[in-house]
């Protein structure tokens, strides 16, 4: 992709980290109900190895992570990048985890809609209880971003790796983290 400028991978882990404070906020408006206590985090449903063998490149040994605890929730964000600055692939996973599955429910129908209210385009698609993949336009060309209801749990992943499919990226990142939850 000769000639295209992409985003550093620093302001990619702001971007995502912007990401994951939306989510924190959209779950604060979920009902109240007995807090999940539970140590699992989105770097621990995706190894190092795994998001390498799925993006086709070498990822950093140390993936950042951000963990918090809002009321009634655990929300974590786990950011892969290329181990090398010449190679630009990235994965991000954000996972809620809800005080019980209405109340995920209720996050995961929110995202959707507000999806669908800034008009990106949505797709349904097979995977956990629920999931749809949305698509935006950038500099980058076509992006998505995959967003999958299974249980008490919302993950949404996002994936990048030249010459690969994201749709196809996300869905591998996502069904390795689904048989961990």
């Amino acid at each position: 992709m000769r000639g295209r400028r992409f985003p550093s991978q620093r302001s990619l882990a702001r971007l995502w980290l912007g990401s994951l404070l939306l989510l924190i906020v959209s779950l604060a408006a979920c009902g109240s109900g007995k807090q999940v206590a539970t140590t699992t985090t989105a770097c621990s449903l995706v190894t190092t190895d795994e998001a390498r063998q799925v993006l086709g490149a070498a990822v950093r040994a140390q993936p950042q992570e951000v963990v918090s605890k809002p009321k009634n929730a655990t929300v974590s964000e786990c950011l892969y990048t290329a181990a090398s600055d010449s190679h630009v692939a990235r994965a991000s996973l954000a996972l809620t985890i809800a005080a019980d599955v209405a109340s995920a429910q209720q996050l995961y129908n929110q995202a959707k809609s507000a999806a669908l209210d800034l008009s990106r385009q949505t797709a349904t698609v097979s995977l956990g209880d629920a999931a749809f993949q949305t698509q935006r336009g950038s500099s980058l060309g076509q992006e998505t971003l995959l967003t999958v209801l299974k249980d008490n749990t919302v993950l949404v992943v996002e994936a990048l790796s030249p010459g690969h499919r994201q749709l196809d990226l996300e869905q591998g990142l996502a069904q390795i983290a689904l048989n961990r939850l």
